[in-house]
């Protein structure tokens, strides 16, 4: 189906487009940063080390140890983050795709001009000690990964929404 034809969502595919893309697009930047630290063996390092500097007050130079109390503030945050990142990508997305006549590049470009934003405000401006401790080359590339993805859920699920099926069903009839 095009995209640029999409009926009005109902409120159950904006409810389930919200929850799971936000879920997806955390999913892989969390995957990502696991991956990043078993290769450096280090597994959880990057969510003990953004947890410890945010919300424990640490100098990102002292974190060295893993705490599980700091990936614990860090998981929660970034879960609670990605809920409002996929309430904005779900509602976002839809009209970049048809703006932009179904264009899978805009809208994931968006998302990562989103994910960038927002990183620059906590690693740029907050703490950009933490930038520095993570990496900005390896954040930018989970937003990248996280936006691709996002857009790629958002794009099946537009296809197979209950909006979808409920026009395909009135056409039949």
């Amino acid at each position: 189906m095009s995209h640029e034809h999409h009926p009005k969502p109902t409120q159950g595919d904006i409810l389930y487009e919200m929850f799971f893309c936000g879920g997806v697009g955390g999913a892989v930047i969390v995957l990502f940063f696991l991956a990043v630290d078993v290769m450096a063996a280090r597994p959880l390092y990057t969510p003990s080390l953004v947890g410890s500097v945010l919300y424990l007050g640490a100098d990102p130079a002292t974190v060295e140890e893993v705490s599980l109390s700091a990936v614990s503030f860090a998981t929660f945050a970034h879960l609670m983050s990605f809920s409002l990142v996929g309430l904005m990508a779900s509602m976002v997305v839809r009209r970049v795709e048809e703006k932009s006549g179904g264009s899978f590049a805009v809208p994931a470009l968006t998302l990562l001009a989103v994910l960038e934003g927002a990183s620059l405000l906590v690693f740029g401006v907050i703490r950009p000690e933490l930038g520095a401790a993570v990496g900005h080359q390896l954040i930018f590339a989970a937003n990248f990964l996280s936006a691709v993805a996002m857009v790629a859920f958002l794009r099946q699920a537009h296809d197979t929404s209950e909006a979808v099926a409920l026009a395909k069903h009135r056409e039949a009839v």
